[in-house]
C-alpha cells in the first residue's frame, strides 16, 4: 500500500522501497497541518495572531492553487486542501485579534479585512504569473511553496522581534514547521537523487538557496523566541 502515485512516478514505476521513503516524508510534512491548528489554539489563548499576515495570504493563496484547482497529484490534493481549510481558520483569528496588534496604527487596524483581502489577491495573482512560467504544476508549485517558507520563515522571527513578545507562537509551533519543512525538502531531494532528470530544478543553485535560507530563520529562531520570552516575562532586561 502506498499513496497515489505523481505523474513522474506513474511513468517510471519506481520500486517499492523509493515510494515507501516518499510516502512516509510526504505523510510527516503533514505535521504543517498541526502546526496550522496550534496557530488558531494559541491565537484564541493569547488572544492574538502568529502567522505574518503576509505570509498567510501566501500560503492560503498557494494551498488553494495546488491543493483545490491544480494539484499535482492525489497525494497532494489529500495534504493541501485540509491546508486550505485551516487557512481559513487562520484568517479568522487574525481578522479577530489582529486590531489588537496595531494600537498604535488605528487606520490599519480598522482596515485589516481590506489589507488582508488586498493581501490575498496579489499573492493569487504573483502564484498565477509563476505558474504560467511551466507546464509541470509540481515544478511550479515547488518554486511558489519555497519563496512562501521564507517569507514565513524570515517573518515569524521579525515578528517576535518587533512585538518583543511571543504572542500568538510557541515552540510546539515551530517544531511541527521545522520538521515538516525539513521533511518536505527530503521528498525533493529523495526525488532528485533517484530520478535526476525528471526533477533537474532541485539540484540548481537556486533551489540549495531556497532549500537553506528558512532553514537557517527556523534554526535561529528557537534562540530568538527565549531572548523575547526572558524580556517580556522580565526575566532579562534589555540594553
Amino acid at each position: 500500500m502506498h499513496l497515489p502515485l505523481t505523474i513522474i512516478d506513474s511513468i517510471n514505476q519506481p520500486p517499492e522501497y523509493y515510494l515507501a521513503v516518499q510516502d512516509s516524508l510526504t505523510v510527516l510534512s503533514g505535521l504543517w497541518a498541526i502546526a496550522y491548528v496550534l496557530y488558531v489554539r494559541q491565537a484564541f489563548h493569547d488572544e492574538s495572531y502568529g502567522m505574518p499576515i503576509f505570509a498567510l495570504c501566501a500560503n492560503l493563496t498557494w494551498e488553494l492553487l495546488y491543493g483545490l484547482i491544480y494539484s499535482p497529484g492525489w497525494a497532494e490534493y489529500v495534504i493541501f486542501v485540509p491546508l486550505f481549510l485551516l487557512d481559513i481558520g487562520l484568517v479568522y483569528v487574525t481578522l479577530k485579534f489582529g486590531p489588537k496588534e496595531f494600537k498604535d496604527s488605528p487606520l490599519a487596524a480598522a482596515n485589516l479585512g481590506i489589507v488582508m483581502t488586498i493581501g490575498i489577491l496579489m499573492t493569487l495573482g504573483a502564484h498565477l504569473a509563476l505558474l504560467g512560467l511551466f507546464t509541470d504544476y509540481t515544478e511550479a508549485s515547488f518554486w511558489s511553496a519555497y519563496v512562501c517558507q521564507i517569507t514565513l520563515s524570515w517573518y515569524s522571527i521579525t515578528q517576535l522581534i518587533s512585538r518583543a513578545s511571543t504572542r500568538g507562537h510557541s515552540m510546539a509551533i515551530w517544531w511541527c514547521r521545522f520538521l515538516g519543512t525539513l521533511c518536505a525538502t527530503a521528498v525533493f531531494q529523495w526525488r532528485y537523487y533517484h530520478y535526476p532528470a525528471n526533477y533537474a530544478y532541485v539540484g540548481m543553485p537556486i533551489s540549495n538557496f531556497l532549500f537553506i535560507a528558512p532553514e537557517i530563520a527556523d534554526l535561529a529562531y528557537p534562540f530568538v523566541y527565549w531572548y523575547v520570552e526572558k524580556v517580556e516575562t522580565g526575566k532579562f532586561k534589555q540594553g
